[in-house]
């Protein structure tokens, strides 16, 4: 271009076509070229044209490896100079770099394909769903432990539930609170490939039993995501990223999950006042449009558990995934119970009476638990006092309850027992066991009628009985003799 400017001033300046040839070094023809040119306008690219190529024949074979490749870990796909090895076999008598280019091509090609994002309008009513992940002080100990997160793309409000782990108990317990506390249903719910309600298998869908109930009693969509495209719901992904920071820093200390849970809905309910990123209004104002497309709700309540029959070893014990294992009945060993998943608890039933053997907080987790309720160890104790000073009760009373029962003779302590099982059955056994210690630091025996008052007083928050004036003058005055 310099040269081209050079030619057209010389000209410019009078110079004719000889003088200027000579003066810049150009052809003469060049020269004329040039100073008859009158388009200078930018010529757009053209693509370059290839010839046949040696390895024309074998690019079928390639993009069908490549794209099979998309399916496998990322560590054990071919390599360009596996494909070369390959397809050497198969005739290829070409150079390797011919090949090494074209896998490159190939595979750039696919990732600027799969990268590709729509901005995508979500209808009001529409709802995604996915778990996070965070730290809580929960049970005396730092756990890290699941948040359930309902996102509402086109406002971006969203409500969220903390649970021990991400089973389908889990989603439906999390859901139905949300969707009681908001009023409604969202019509369309986009769920990740999560498989503890479901998952997308060779683009067919599979729902486990409990999630499909609780979708059929509610009456909403559920669409799930292709494995690894947390895209298709990047309005939860981002939800989930804010919830961690906005209501889980510094780390939360848990005491009660339940209560804990119904604490949350509420910090959710404050976010409505921010300004919505794009459309000129709050998240609250926004969310009136999905209020307004919730399906309502059912005129009957849902009871997320899942129920099973499981065999009992023969202490009585019932062993759940993740090697958690729980006490159903010291008095059915060897023997099918009845047992109810929920998100926070787990019970077992007799099957033969109806009755509630025990319950407990539900564990989750690879590590190994062992859970066993004082009740029912309480039970068999009755029957087998010999086994109170090995018993897990035992380990579990006030010292002095536990020096008291100690120095019972066997049918004072088998009574005794009997008599916390029945109190705790009623009351709880923390409530039995702070009654005893009220009894025994009173300084005398009590019966079991005694204990079952007290436990009530205690349960109710009761704090220790007013034991009122002193009577002992009247009984001396009236009976003659000291009161005992």
């Amino acid at each position: 271009m310099p040269q081209i400017d050079d030619i057209r001033r010389l000209w410019s300046e009078g110079r004719d076509v000889s003088e200027i040839a000579r003066m810049t070094g150009h052809d003469r023809k060049t020269v004329r070229k040039y100073l008859q040119m009158e388009d200078f306008s930018p010529e757009a690219p053209t693509p370059r044209r290839k010839g046949p190529s040696k390895l024309d024949p074998f690019k079928g074979y390639i993009d069908r490896t490549l794209e099979a490749d998309l399916h496998e870990w990322r560590k054990q796909r071919h390599t360009a100079t596996r494909i070369y090895a390959e397809i050497l076999e198969m005739g290829y008598d070409g150079r390797y770099s011919l090949v090494q280019c074209y896998v490159r091509e190939r595979k750039r090609a696919m990732r600027q394909a799969s990268s590709a994002f729509l901005d995508l309008v979500w209808a009001p009513g529409t709802a995604q769903c996915d778990f996070g992940e965070a730290d809580f002080w929960w049970r005396g100990e730092r756990r890290r432990l699941y948040y359930l997160v309902l996102a509402f793309p086109h406002s971006n409000m969203g409500w969220f539930q903390v649970f021990g782990g991400t089973a389908a108990e889990c989603v439906c317990e999390g859901l139905m609170a949300i969707f009681l506390h908001i009023g409604g249903v969202p019509h369309r719910i986009v769920f990740d490939n999560a498989t503890g309600i479901g998952r997308r298998v060779a683009g067919e869908v599979r729902e486990s039993r409990l999630f499909r109930r609780f979708r059929l009693h509610f009456g909403f969509e559920a669409t799930f995501c292709n494995p690894h495209a947390g895209h298709e719901k990047g309005s939860v992904e981002s939800k989930v990223g804010f919830v961690r920071r906005n209501a889980f820093v510094p780390v939360p200390d848990v005491g009660d999950l339940a209560g804990y849970n119904e604490s949350l809905l509420g910090v959710a309910d404050s976010w409505a006042a921010r300004a919505h990123y794009r459309r000129g209004a709050t998240w609250g104002e926004l969310f009136e449009a999905d209020r307004a497309a919730l399906v309502a709700l059912p005129a009957r309540p849902f009871s997320a558990t899942t129920w099973l029959t499981m065999g009992t070893d023969k202490w009585g014990e019932v062993t759940l995934a993740g090697g958690h294992r729980y006490l159903a009945s010291a008095d059915l060993p060897l023997s099918d119970v009845h047992v109810g998943l929920s998100a926070l608890s787990v019970t077992f039933v007799d099957p033969s009476t109806g009755e509630v053997t025990a319950a407990y907080d539900r564990e989750f987790g690879s590590a190994p638990t062992t859970s066993a309720d004082p009740v029912a160890t309480l039970s068999l104790l009755r029957s087998r006092p010999g086994a109170w000073r090995e018993s897990d009760v035992r380990a579990k009373l006030p010292g002095e309850v536990v020096g008291y029962l100690d120095a019972l003779p066997r049918d004072g302590l088998r009574a005794k027992l009997a008599a916390l099982h029945d109190a705790s059955a009623t009351e709880g056994f923390d409530a039995a066991a702070e009654a005893v210690r009220r009894l025994v630091a009173r300084g005398g025996d009590f019966s079991a009628s005694d204990l079952a008052v007290m436990s009530v007083r205690v349960a109710g928050g009761d704090g220790e009985p007013d034991p009122g004036p002193d009577l002992r003058t009247y009984d001396r005055a009236l009976m003659g003799r000291e009161a005992v």
